[in-house]
């Protein structure tokens, strides 16, 4: 996490759709929710940068193509989660453990892919959060993928650009603007204080609608 960004812990997708919500009382925020992309196992909740690459077929086969598309992870900085959109049928999987362990030793957060992935249970086993839109145990050709880097790309009908701000946990992936992110983060953080507060006042016996009002 970018150190000029507030305190996360303990943030979740929640806590910051609660805050976009409250920032933007006239829009509906299931907007920046994309949809169809699922955890793959039981990730810890991760929230972090955009980094962005676009998986496309390419026209021609050739070498030098898995050689860009194995260079655009060996690339991924630390502290970022990667965000891959995968556009058409590739033969299948755009990432698996392998690469996913590469991943991990580099330092990237998590992983959302608007795509297949496979070998999920040596993803898990890497403890990288994984989210994506399916899972298959067929390899893509590499050859044929062309490969674009900090592009603006679409992830479950979500516009999203390098450095955005993505929350992902067991509820799903919400995006949000760089532009608010400091602002969306001071907001959730207030909102997890005050849940907190609720469930104090819950376990001392207090009533539901005695303890909620402090979250709002």
């Amino acid at each position: 996490m970018s150190n000029e960004w507030p305190e996360t812990d303990g943030l979740n997708t929640s806590l910051i759709y609660d805050a976009a919500q409250k920032m933007h009382t006239n829009e509906d925020m299931r907007s920046r929710i994309a949809t169809g992309i699922a955890p793959r196992g039981a990730p810890r909740p991760v929230l972090g940068k955009a980094w962005t690459v676009r998986l496309t077929k390419s026209e021609q086969a050739s070498a030098e193509n898995s050689q860009r598309f194995i260079a655009a992870y060996d690339s991924v900085p630390a502290g970022v989660v990667l965000v891959i959109q995968a556009i058409g049928d590739l033969r299948g999987a755009v990432i698996g453990d392998v690469l996913a362990h590469r991943l991990k030793r580099l330092g990237v957060l998590g992983i959302v892919v608007d795509g297949p992935v496979r070998d999920v249970e040596g993803i898990l086993a890497c403890d990288i959060g994984c989210w994506s839109g399916s899972v298959t145990m067929a390899s893509c050709r590499t050859d044929s993928i062309a490969v674009e880097t900090g592009v603006e790309i679409q992830i479950g009908g979500v516009s999203v650009r390098p450095g955005d701000l993505v929350a992902a946990d067991m509820d799903g992936v919400i995006f949000n603007p760089s532009t608010e992110a400091i602002t969306l983060l001071q907001e959730a953080r207030g909102y997890y204080r005050a849940e907190q507060l609720s469930h104090e006042k819950i376990e001392a016996g207090a009533r539901a609608s005695a303890s909620y009002q402090a979250k709002r």
